[in-house]
């Protein structure tokens, strides 16, 4: 009887998700709610007749259909609610769901917990080239700042599932924070600072399904900065004056960023956000020439406005690799940059980096800019030879006429290039 109930049970649940779409289509609205997250949109094919015979068109088309067929957003979500619902998973991979319902990604998780430690002579080494680049900064009046970010395994372990167990080993927050005290290198530790202040803060310093600091929390990073910038270059610089604080269950900016990836139907039980609404005032303050080169924790404060209103128009380099705002507009990269001529054009060069991504903290800059303060000339030789390479790569010609030459002689591509452009670097002195 029970297994003929059981039975009755499941056959009428599968015949309700088979009415799912029915229902939806004839009931609901066509406009659905976009899926989130990070893709490439396909395009309509044209049909040719050479595509329809190939049956090209045919598998362009299919793929197509299957992107932008209208209840897909929905049949998308109701199965990623149903894994989360039932089974308490993400369909997103890199994404676990841990007690409560409070949300990770795993690198956070590894981080926390030592999984990505690259070892102490590696830090020790590190540490010394960030003197070195601190020091010969220094020498052109530009100060660096070193921002510990704080991460959501650090800040809220007690929530990690029980089966992600201790490494054994340090972790990379722990050894580059003690090095960096042990130097005259000016940083600020905000994974201490909102530890410290987890209990006792007003409001939500860390989102519970976000990956980032909630944006209450960005404004005490953004007025720690002004403040601890102050003292460091001994100016007087904008404010940042809080008009008020607006407390919501809807959360705004990327407070609730990893639930928006997991494309759920349901929103996910959090507390209370809170807003600060706030303004600058920077009418006859410094604005110091600010470089920031850090990962996707400085863009709350980007958006904001901070990088204008307190930095005289300063430049975010995301990831050491692109610069916005110029990017927004047409391709702007860094290794496009002279990082000699920024520099000399610089007060501050802000180096922010979260403790996930610590074991890659700066993306090349430190190393880029100490060949650059003691090997001048063979920084700059290498600069000018990358950049004739690439204009090889661009000309059609060329390329082919490298191409060619490598094939008659046997020699490997990429050193007959690099040989060529060392001769025209030649030439060019």
């Amino acid at each position: 009887m029970k297994k003929k109930t059981l039975y009755n049970f499941l056959f009428s649940f599968f015949v309700l998700l088979l009415f799912i779409p029915f229902v939806v289509y004839h009931f609901g609205s066509k406009e659905q709610m976009p899926l989130k997250g990070a893709y490439v949109p396909v395009e309509k094919p044209e049909i040719t007749f050479e595509g329809f015979f190939n049956e090209s068109f045919q598998a362009d088309y299919e793929e197509y259909w299957n992107e932008n067929f209208w209840l897909r957003p929905v049949l998308v979500r109701f199965f990623n609610q149903f894994q989360f619902s039932l089974y308490r998973k993400s369909s997103v991979p890199y994404v676990k769901v841990g007690k409560a319902d409070y949300l990770y990604e795993t690198n956070y998780i590894d981080s926390y917990f030592g999984y990505d430690f690259i070892g102490e002579a590696r830090w020790t080494n590190r540490v010394k080239t960030i003197q070195i680049v601190k020091d010969s900064l220094k020498k052109f009046n530009c100060d660096l700042l070193i921002v510990l970010a704080t991460g959501k395994g650090f800040f809220y372990p007690e929530y990690i599932p029980d089966y992600y167990k201790p490494s054994g080993n340090p972790t990379n927050y722990e050894v580059l924070s003690k090095k960096l005290s042990q130097t005259d290198v000016p940083y600020i530790d905000f994974n201490k600072w909102f530890l410290e202040n987890k209990k006792s803060s007003e409001y939500v310093l860390y989102p519970k399904t976000g990956i980032h600091w909630s944006y209450y929390g960005m404004t005490k990073v953004a007025d720690s900065l002004i403040n601890y910038i102050e003292k460091l270059r001994n100016i007087n610089m904008a404010k940042m004056v809080i008009d008020t604080i607006e407390l919501k269950s809807e959360t705004e900016h990327s407070d609730a960023d990893v639930e928006d990836a997991m494309n759920l139907l349901c929103d996910i039980s959090k507390p209370q956000m809170a807003y600060p609404r706030f303004h600058f005032e920077s009418q006859g303050k410094v604005k110091p020439r600010v470089i920031v080169i850090s990962d996707s924790f400085y863009w709350d404060m980007f958006s904001a406005g901070f990088s204008t209103q307190v930095f005289n128009d300063g430049k975010f380099w995301y990831y050491y690799n692109e610069v916005y705002p110029d990017h927004w507009n047409s391709p702007a990269l860094v290794k496009d940059r002279n990082l000699f001529e920024e520099i000399k054009k610089t007060d501050v060069v802000i180096v922010l980096c979260n403790d996930q991504n610590l074991k890659d903290i700066g993306w090349g800059f430190f190393k880029e800019a100490s060949k650059m303060f003691l090997h001048f000339e063979t920084w700059k030789r290498d600069k000018r030879v990358a950049e004739i390479e690439q204009q090889m790569r661009e000309n059609k010609d060329w390329f082919n006429l490298l191409l060619k030459k490598s094939f008659s002689t046997g020699i490997r591509f990429d050193s007959i290039m690099r040989k060529d452009a060392i001769y025209m670097y030649e030439l060019e002195k």
